[in-house]
């Protein structure tokens, strides 16, 4: 296999003959080794292009090579030793167990009648241990959380021991812990040599997790690393129209609010204290700016005996030891 994993040159996306089209080609790549988000907006084409690339839709132009060979000259047997797709559905199979699941991912080897053999059963046992989950391996799809369910599918990708995988929304349905657990454990396969493509809406798992984020924004397609479309602004294309905005100094999204800002004048010697606090003003609808400022409503943070927020109205001073209760005095 090549070390570019994944090939797309001049990708027409789309279904129908007047139905939704990708308005430009997409070319780009996913090497070996490497953890890729596809990151867009509902409807701009995400499950459509992963289709594609799993060889189960056809495109309206352009290719898809995997390892260097065309996926639609493929044989269907040929493609499933190259490439693993886990769709965002979760499995149907009530009484399917765990292990039962997961060995299916075996049979494409040698084909749907051939026993598993002794290597078959290792690989199955090890993809479930590796993900955490031995102690639920006769336990049936259904009685498993949304959680543990993912955590199946990926043992089933381990199990299959393609070069490729590929997942629809893994992290959609999780809770923040599961979130994060999902996305390790396919950076797990990526550090193993395997090409991870997954799309989702989690940006911020996104951003601290992948090493190559696919942007698909309706008028252009970006490829880069997380921090390549920080720098270069193209996320905020991602919250075009609305009133959210990427905040490139803070690492995170911020509200922007459709009034005038009431100004503050913050002074904070503790860094994270004053970050925290700024924060929580920004999020109220304040404008925090330099202590020496104009008409700015003074507040001051200190820290004996904890931290205490000391806020100057009208020549009275107000002391709050928290900043819920000091966001609710600002609101009066």
């Amino acid at each position: 296999m090549s070390q570019r994993g994944i090939d797309i040159e001049g990708l027409r996306v789309g279904y129908g003959a007047h139905g939704y089209r990708y308005p430009q080609p997409i070319s780009c790549c996913a090497q070996r080794g490497e953890l890729v988000a596809l990151v867009g907006r509902n409807g701009v084409g995400k499950n459509t292009l992963l289709r594609c690339v799993a060889g189960l839709q056809r495109p309206q132009g352009g290719r898809v090579l995997l390892g260097g060979a065309d996926v639609a000259q493929m044989e269907r047997r040929h493609r499933a030793q190259l490439l693993s797709f886990i769709p965002a559905e979760p499995p149907r199979s009530p009484n399917t167990t765990v292990r039962g699941f997961v060995e299916l991912a075996r049979y494409p080897r040698h084909g749907w009648f051939a026993p598993l053999g002794p290597a078959d059963h290792a690989a199955v046992g090890q993809a479930i241990d590796r993900v955490g989950m031995g102690h639920l391996a006769h336990r049936h799809l259904a009685h498993l959380s949304d959680g543990e369910r993912q955590r199946a599918m990926i043992a089933f990708a381990m199990a299959h021991d393609t070069p490729i995988v590929l997942m629809d929304e893994p992290t959609a349905f999780l809770d923040l812990p599961n979130k994060f657990e999902v996305v390790r454990l396919l950076r797990d396969l990526a550090l193993a040599g395997k090409t991870i493509l997954f799309s989702t809406h989690d940006l911020p798992t996104a951003l601290s997790m992948a090493d190559t984020i696919w942007l698909m924004l309706p008028g252009a397609f970006h490829v880069g690393a997380p921090e390549d479309l920080i720098v270069s602004g193209a996320i905020d294309g991602l919250m075009e129209g609305t009133h959210v905005r990427f905040d490139a100094q803070a690492g995170q999204f911020a509200y922007v609010h459709g009034r005038a800002l009431r100004p503050v004048a913050l002074r904070a010697s503790d860094g994270l204290l004053r970050q925290w606090t700024a924060h929580a003003l920004q999020r109220g609808g304040f404008a925090v700016l330099p202590v020496s400022t104009e008409g700015a409503t003074p507040l001051l943070v200190e820290l004996a005996d904890g931290p205490r927020w000391v806020l100057s109205r009208g020549g009275v001073r107000s002391s709050f030891g928290s900043l819920r209760s000091l966001m609710l005095a600002l609101r009066e």
